[in-house]
This record gives C-alpha cells, structure tokens and sequence, in this order.
C-alpha cells in the first residue's frame, strides 16, 4: 500500500494596512489638493444656492407663524406711582422730641414709602387680589372646567386652593413691584395672555393700595402715635424723678458740683 503525501498549501501573504491615529493636519496637505477642495465646496454650495435660500425661507416663514398663531402672546401692562413726600408734622415732631430726651426711645414703623412697599409686597395683597377678583380658575387653568364652572379633579387634597397658592407665590409669575431707590418711583406690573385683563389688574392693585392708606395705614399711623406718646409721657415722668433726686443748691447751701 503506497502512501500519498500532499504538500501543504502556501502560506498566504498578510496584507497590512495602517491607519493614521490623528487626522492629517492643513499644513500636511498639498497647497493644489486645498485649493481644489475649496474650489469644489465651493461649487457644491453654489448649485444649492436656491435649495438654501428657500430653505432658509421657509424655517423664517415658519418661525414667524409659530410664534404670532401657536405660542401664546404675553401682554404686560404697567403703571408708576410717585409716593408722595411725608409732611414736617405728626410722626416727624414726635421723633424730634423723642431724640430730644435724654432717654433713648425707640420709634415703630418707618416711612410712608417704605410701608407703601412693604404692602404692595405683603401677602396680605395676593390674599385680597385672590379671593376679591377669584384669580385662582385663571392661575390653574389646567385644573378648571370653563364649562361646568368646577374643578376637574374631585379629590378635594388635590385641588388648588388659596393657601397653596400663597405658598407657592403663584400670583409672583403675573405681578410685579419694584421701587426706583434713586427716584423713589414705584413700579406695578401684571402680565397675561389678555391685555385688557392685565390692565385691569393694574388698576385693581392700585386700588387696593389706596383702600390701606386711607384706611388701615391711618389706624396704624394713629396706634404709632399713641404708643409714641404714651412713651414720651413715661419718658417725662422719668426725667423729673431723676431731677428732683438731685440735690439744689439753693436747699443745701453747697454746691453739688463743688465749684465753691
């Protein structure tokens, strides 16, 4: 029996290629191979001259129509108030008798301008906008049902009530105060989707920043004065018992400043 041996096959040539870790940079690529890139890309953005502009054309064109038809638009109504300068009298003579004693007397309250503030900013306000004017369906529009005039959810823990809106100063996204420190003006904003709305409320603020004055910040103005005067009668009364516990010159014969 006659064995056959069969050769192996060659053995088959490995093909490397190398590939480059970093790009090549500019200054690695022939001067004509730019220029001819250029000059292609070039080509290339003239021949789509017009797909580019009507392109451009239509996203301006659709861009316009988004915001002016699909986006709401924001209305904001304004007003500035100049608070006017407090009178030399009442409060202002008080604080110079006070400052006048020999014995320190703290005076409460402060400015009318700074009370003025201090309402526009207070929660008091949101509370009186809120429930006079019923802001709180316009505030939750999601949760309220325009035609049955309700609140969707029934879940009386899930609905949107007067002290959760409080708590989250839901009403700081529509209105704003701010005051001028140099001119002492006051500024009221409201802003909303309706701008007669927005007026309105503006008008309303204002309102019942005047209601307070003539109203609440004399009664506080009154309560100022009376402490203050009570204080200034103590502080009096104070003053004389110390002055009679001095001995006179007169009484005594001797000088109580040994002078003589």
């Amino acid at each position: 029996m006659s064995l056959m041996v069969t050769e192996p096959p060659p053995a088959r040539e490995k093909e490397i290629i190398y590939v480059p870790s970093f790009p090549a940079y500019p200054e690695m690529m022939a001067p004509e191979e730019s220029e001819v890139d250029l000059r292609r890309l070039w080509q290339i953005i003239w021949d789509a001259k017009w797909f580019i502009g009507g392109f451009t054309s239509a996203a301006t064109l659709a861009a316009v129509f988004i915001t002016t038809f699909v986006l709401p638009v924001t209305y904001r109504s304004e007003a500035v108030l100049l608070p006017a300068a407090s009178k030399a009298g009442g409060m202002g003579t008080l604080g110079v008798l006070a400052d006048s004693l020999p014995v320190p007397l703290n005076l409460p309250g402060g400015s009318k301008n700074n009370q003025i503030m201090s309402f526009l900013q207070s929660r008091n306000l949101q509370q009186r906008l809120i429930e006079k004017y019923d802001l709180l369906p316009r505030f939750y529009k999601n949760a309220w049902d325009v035609a049955k005039k309700e609140w969707k959810n029934v879940d009386p823990k899930a609905r949107p009530t007067l002290v959760k809106a409080l708590q989250g100063n839901i009403l700081g996204a529509f209105y704003d105060v701010s005051q001028d420190t140099k001119t002492n003006l006051i500024s009221i904003s409201w802003e909303d989707e309706d701008p007669v709305f927005a007026a309105l409320m503006v008008r309303r603020s204002i309102g019942e920043l005047t209601d307070y004055l003539n109203n609440e910040y004399e009664s506080d103005a009154q309560r100022e004065r009376e402490f203050v005067e009570e204080q200034l009668g103590k502080a009096t009364q104070e003053l004389e018992h110390w002055e009679k516990q001095v001995p006179s010159e007169k009484l005594t014969g001797v000088d109580p400043l040994g002078t003589t």
